[in-house]
């Protein structure tokens, strides 16, 4: 099978080491299929793309990318299937900088002209619905080392979040407000980008893992896969973690780390809880969505 992917990255799957579309394609390809990366400096060649290597099937991610071969196939450019991997909240991400109305629209165009849909998010799922179309669940997988042994992280360790009488180490660039934030607190620690490789050592040593934005990311599977107690923003993460069950949720994320820093207990069963969730590796979700591209070309 020739697949072409067309997505917002700035690198070629094969220099990347870590997310959805670097795990998917390198799967596909240890599977035998062709896949030829369109990334961003090569959107305005995606038509040359089509025509020299002849795709039995298209995907698409992110909302420019989503509307330029969606409006390609609506003009009769190109007559293979199209799928549309939405697997983010563009608007919300885009939308500050680049225009609000504007990116809407084109996360809209994608998902209405698109021939398939699928997406990791049960709420996006939800939310394609109202599109008039069906999404094809598939969601994050994980490949985490976890013999690692645990990373040397000083006091009682908050990943990605802090405050309070803990550690707090951050993982991946910093912003200028948490670069202010360090400057005043000398319990912060800014990690810089960690290797995928590694990142299963940081989470083994962290006593609380925290999902602090309103999204089903994939580091909520990766904390999962680990058994670790999870700190969540109250909203889209109740679609896969249950207050009090398999996380503690909260709309107060303070509120939330002094409770969990004061109980042991509840740190220990929402870690126990919490690993006993169905999570799949990376090569089940390959295999998974190679079984979807199967059926939609035996259909085409």
């Amino acid at each position: 099978m020739r697949i072409l992917l067309i997505d917002q990255a700035k690198k070629s799957f094969r220099e990347q080491d870590t997310g959805r579309w670097h795990f998917i394609p390198t799967h596909l390809e240890a599977r035998g299929h062709k896949v030829l990366h369109v990334t961003r400096g090569e959107w305005k060649k995606f038509l040359l793309h089509y025509h020299l290597f002849k795709p039995h099937i298209i995907i698409t991610v992110g909302p420019v990318p989503g509307f330029l071969v969606a409006l390609c196939k609506r003009m009769g450019l190109i007559s293979c299937p199209l799928v549309h991997d939405w697997n983010d909240y563009w608007t919300e991400i885009l939308g500050p900088k680049h225009g609000l109305a504007k990116i809407a629209f084109l996360e809209k165009y994608s998902i209405e002209n698109s021939d398939f849909i699928t997406t990791p998010s049960r709420y996006l799922a939800s939310k394609c619905e109202a599109y008039g179309k069906k999404a094809h669940l598939i969601l994050h997988g994980v490949e985490l080392n976890l013999g690692l042994k645990p990373a040397n992280l000083s006091g009682f360790s908050v990943l990605y979040i802090g405050g309070l009488k803990c550690e707090l180490y951050i993982i991946g660039e910093p912003t200028k407000e948490l670069q202010n934030i360090a400057q005043e607190n000398e319990n912060v620690h800014f990690l810089g980008r960690i290797p995928h490789a590694r990142i299963g050592a940081y989470i083994r040593a962290a006593d609380i893992c925290v999902i602090a934005n309103d999204q089903e990311n994939l580091k909520m599977y990766e904390f999962a896969a680990a058994g670790k107690a999870v700190l969540a923003y109250k909203g889209r993460v109740s679609y896969f973690l249950t207050h009090m069950q398999t996380a503690y949720i909260t709309e107060d994320l303070r509120e939330g780390l002094v409770a969990l820093m004061r109980n042991a207990t509840l740190r220990r069963k929402l870690g126990k809880s919490i690993k006993d969730l169905r999570v799949y590796s990376w090569k089940e979700i390959g295999d998974k969505y190679l079984e979807l591209l199967n059926k939609i070309i035996k259909r085409h």
